[in-house]
């Protein structure tokens, strides 16, 4: 293993694990929610080591309820993003799922208002750094 930390978003708690694997980074990015009875989710990206730059393949998320049954479902689109401290608006298409994770040990990362009927949401750091993401459905996501 390369790097571990966690984050909490909101009533989720966030692991991001970091290990090699075939020459390449993949990213695990662990969603566990703070109420036991809603679902965790998991998201998988295999991405190149300039992390500034992300190139994935075999990107999915993966819903696992608390009888362990999963559900699969591929990411459209993943990268990252660099944003200033303070709040960022994000455009998104109506409908897409998305998950949003720091880059960086130490960053107080907030998402406000994002729902999947919505087409906009606010993610609030407490300094200048970098975020990764990956949407499952339609479309990417956009700084306004």
């Amino acid at each position: 293993m390369k790097k571990k930390w966690h984050s909490v978003i909101n009533t989720e708690k966030i692991e991001v694990v970091e290990c090699l694997d075939s020459g390449s980074q993949r990213v695990w990015i662990k969603f566990e929610p703070v109420d036991k009875s809603k679902v965790m989710e998991v998201c998988n990206i295999l991405d190149q080591p300039n992390k500034v730059c992300w190139k994935y393949k075999n990107s999915h998320f993966e819903t696992i309820n608390r009888q362990g049954k999963s559900n699969y479902y591929k990411a459209s689109s993943a990268g990252s993003l660099p944003l200033e401290a303070g709040v960022t608006i994000i455009s998104k298409n109506i409908g897409s799922k998305v998950i949003v994770f720091p880059l960086e040990e130490g960053v107080n990362l907030e998402v406000n208002g994002y729902t999947l009927s919505g087409d906009r949401f606010e993610i609030t750091v407490d300094k200048p750094t970098w975020v990764g993401y990956a949407v499952s459905g339609s479309g990417s996501i956009n700084p306004i």
